[in-house]
């Protein structure tokens, strides 16, 4: 499912990463745990197609990074550390216009957001402006969207960040 090879990412003279190389078998979860600076996000980004490494490979699904990024962005859903969504717009809106992005349209849509609605319980404020929820409730509806196109790989960059415990 994943398989990075001797991936490096600098950001002048800092090496975010050096000389990382691992492989994530389908049905498996990584986690990445380090310091702050430890390169966890930037890594993240490497594999997301949001930054293009110094050197090494990377394969996403059989995708390669950097040559078959649509395709991979395809199987991909990400939860960054900060949120992407329009905080005037309300949740509904905001993944029904992130379905659409992915061709999701029509009665698909509906039963994706109201499936999600209820799987991440995030039913009673679909209704609400994305900006007005707590910070766990949007974190929750970040979830909702990385999920909308039933991606076959879930990156969660800072995953608890902002949740509620429940």
């Amino acid at each position: 499912m994943i398989r990075v090879d001797h991936l490096s990412k600098s950001y002048g003279s800092i090496k975010a990463v050096k000389d990382l190389s691992f492989e994530v078998e389908a049905g498996s979860v990584l986690a990445f745990l380090g310091t702050n600076g430890a390169g966890k996000s930037t890594t993240i980004s490497c594999l997301t197609t949001v930054l293009s490494p110094d050197s090494g490979t990377m394969e996403i699904a059989g995708h390669r990074v950097g040559r078959d990024d649509d395709d991979i962005r395809r199987e991909i859903g990400v939860v960054f550390q900060t949120s992407l969504l329009d905080p005037t717009l309300k949740v509904k809106e905001n993944l029904a216009d992130r379905a659409a992005f992915y061709g999701i349209t029509g009665d698909e849509r509906t039963r994706r957001i109201n499936e999600l609605a209820s799987m991440i319980d995030i039913g009673d404020f679909l209704d609400k402006p994305y900006g007005s929820l707590s910070g766990g409730q949007m974190r929750r509806v970040d979830i909702a969207r990385a999920l909308i196109h039933q991606p076959a790989l879930l990156f969660l960059d800072e995953p608890t960040a902002g949740l509620d415990p429940q």
